[in-house]
């Protein structure tokens, strides 16, 4: 299907669009967990108790060490709610909006954070809340994703 804008047009609009969106774009904490595994020499029959040991067999431990990484990404709070809504949420079972933020990253921030098991906001902790939206007028270089407060 023929486009009203060629080729060249659509990347100078991408360029402005990318320009103006790095403007706002600050730095967020992702804590990704990686297994790492160290060598132990523990005998396969050995008794805590009795201390008996006779033959020692090599294995290994794997331990999650979280590595935090740092992203670019737009930061949005939420909060379509007012007060008497979540006031009232007891009553009529609604979810407020308070505590949710979300984020517009780039495509290698997004690989990143899709792996991640927490992400750090100006200091508070979040975890990623659904799927995330492919964001572009004319291709998706960004990703908009939701996050939920932790606790």
């Amino acid at each position: 299907m023929p486009s009203l804008l060629t080729d060249l047009e659509k990347n100078e609009i991408q360029a402005c669009l990318d320009s103006v969106r790095d403007t706002f774009f600050r730095d967020i904490y992702v804590f990704i967990e990686k297994a790492t595994e160290s060598p132990n020499n523990i005998p396969s029959d050995f008794n805590p108790l009795y201390g008996s040991n006779k033959q020692t067999l090599s294995h290994s431990t794997s331990r999650n060490q979280l590595e935090r990484v740092t992203i670019q990404a737009i930061v949005k709070y939420e909060n379509f709610q007012d007060e008497r809504v979540i006031d009232a949420q007891a009553l009529m079972n609604l979810s407020a909006s308070e505590g949710r933020v979300r984020l517009k990253v780039k495509k290698e921030g997004y690989e990143k954070l899709k792996i991640s098991s927490r992400v750090e906001v100006d200091g508070g902790l979040y975890t990623l809340e659904g799927d995330a939206k492919h964001i572009g007028p004319f291709d998706s270089q960004y990703y908009q994703v939701n996050l939920k407060r932790e606790n």
